[in-house]
């Protein structure tokens, strides 16, 4: 059979003769036999919290009775826990991926949807981060004023950030003005639960103050807060921010922790 002039893998193998061919046979195989040991570790890890996290989606779906007759209760968070160990090793697109399967395995769950928005974001696509609160927000119109979800808050953000045109992988359809409107009512909403929870929970006070703290040195809100950035956008745009974080540091200043009381004198 005429030859095409291409050598087979194994060939080069076969004609490495004498003890300098042997030694660099035997250095190539360690060499294989690291690179493969080290993907399996790797990939032991990950399947390994995939496992996790089927079983744990097992015992949440079909409980086992315990020995009280009540239902067992799973130890571990699996698909948080899988997303934990993807954002640990820095695969965001799989952590990602993660986060949409947690969400169609738990889709009443709020949780997941959040974190993806917020991995959208840090993806460099808060105009995708937005369009899935949004989504999640059709689906359950309660989780966008509940404040434990924190979906206004993080639509805001998102909101902002797509107003500013610096998306990585898209571009918003809708004008940067009125994404600033929308991300300025929200957090304006979002102020006011806020201030109410405050009137109807006073011992939440050092959580609305953590909170304020927050709103006032998050970079993802830059954009409307600072004022190198305040001072680029119309005047009647500037008004409305203002008002906001002004109000936003008033309700900080309210919520600071009180001063400890001087110890009493000693009457001699």
């Amino acid at each position: 059979m005429p030859s095409h002039g291409l050598s087979h893998p194994h060939d080069s193998g076969k004609r490495a003769a004498g003890p300098v061919g042997n030694k660099v046979q035997a250095l190539l195989r360690q060499a294989g036999r690291v690179a493969i040991l080290g993907v399996a570790i790797w990939l032991g890890v990950v399947s390994s919290d995939y496992r996790k996290s089927f079983a744990h989606e097992k015992a949440r779906r079909h409980p086992e009775p315990t020995r009280n007759g009540e239902e067992g209760t799973a130890v571990l968070e699996g698909q948080p826990r899988l997303r934990l160990v993807l954002l640990q090793k820095s695969d965001l697109v799989a952590a990602i991926t993660a986060c949409r399967e947690a969400i169609r395995l738990e889709p009443n769950d709020p949780r997941p949807r959040s974190q993806l928005a917020r991995l959208l974001v840090q993806r460099g696509d808060p105009a995708a981060g937005l369009a899935a609160l949004e989504e999640s927000a059709r689906l359950n119109p309660a989780w966008m004023t509940d404040l434990k979800t924190g979906f206004r808050y993080h639509s805001a953000c998102c909101a902002a950030l797509a107003a500013t045109g610096k998306d990585k992988t898209s571009h918003p359809d809708t004008e940067p003005s009125v994404l600033r409107q929308r991300a300025l009512d929200w957090l304006t909403a979002d102020l006011a639960a806020w201030r109410k929870h405050l009137t109807d929970s006073p011992k939440a006070r050092p959580i609305v103050h953590e909170q304020m703290l927050d709103w006032l040195k998050d970079t993802h809100l830059s954009s409307v807060r600072d004022r190198k950035d305040l001072d680029k956008l119309p005047i009647d745009e500037q008004v409305g921010w203002v008002k906001l974080w002004t109000a936003a540091r008033i309700l900080r200043d309210e919520t600071a922790p009180l001063p400890l009381a001087p110890p009493p004198r000693l009457v001699k």
